[in-house]
C-alpha cells in the first residue's frame, strides 16, 4: 500500500483513476472552509458513478480476457486430444509390428530348437551305433 500521509486528496483521486477536473472539484468541495451545497453532492455522485463505470469497464475487460483464455484452453485441449489420438494410433501400429517381430523370433527359435534336437538325436544314434558295432566286434574276438 502506498504511503498516503503526505499526499493530497487530489493526488489520491487522480492515482485511483478519477478525472483531474473532477478530482479538483472533489478536493475543493471537501475543503473545511467550504460550505457544502447540492452541487457538492452532485460532484460526489459523479465521482461515484465514474468509479462505478471504471470498475464495470474493468470487470467487462476481465470477463473478455477470461473468455479469451477459456477459448484458448478449449483450443489447446482439442489439439491435445488430437495429439493423443494420433499417438494412440502410432502406439497401436508399433505394437502390431512388435507382435509380428516376436512371432518371427519365436518361429526362428522353434526352428533352432527342432534343429538342435534332430542334431542331438543323430549324435546319440551315431554314438550308440559305434558303441554297438564296437561291442559286437569286441565280443567276436574275445
Amino acid at each position: 500500500m502506498p504511503d498516503t500521509q503526505g499526499a493530497s486528496l487530489f493526488d489520491e483521486l487522480t492515482r485511483i483513476g478519477i478525472d483531474a477536473d473532477l478530482a479538483r472539484r472533489m478536493d475543493k468541495s471537501l475543503d473545511p472552509e467550504h460550505v457544502a451545497t447540492k452541487k457538492d453532492l452532485m460532484v460526489f455522485q459523479e465521482t461515484m458513478l465514474q468509479m462505478q463505470f471504471r470498475n464495470e469497464k474493468a470487470m467487462s475487460d476481465l470477463r473478455d480476457d477470461v473468455r479469451s483464455v477459456a477459448s484458448d484452453v478449449r483450443d489447446l485441449r482439442t489439439d491435445m486430444h488430437g495429439e493423443v489420438s494420433s499417438l494412440r494410433a502410432e502406439i497401436k501400429e508399433v505394437r502390431a509390428e512388435m507382435k509380428t517381430e516376436i512371432a518371427a523370433v519365436r518361429t526362428e527359435m522353434h526352428g533352432l530348437s527342432r534343429q538342435f534336437w534332430i542334431t542331438f538325436g543323430g549324435f546319440i544314434t551315431t554314438i550308440l551305433s559305434v558303441f554297438l558295432v564296437n561291442w559286437y566286434f569286441h565280443a567276436l574276438t574275445g
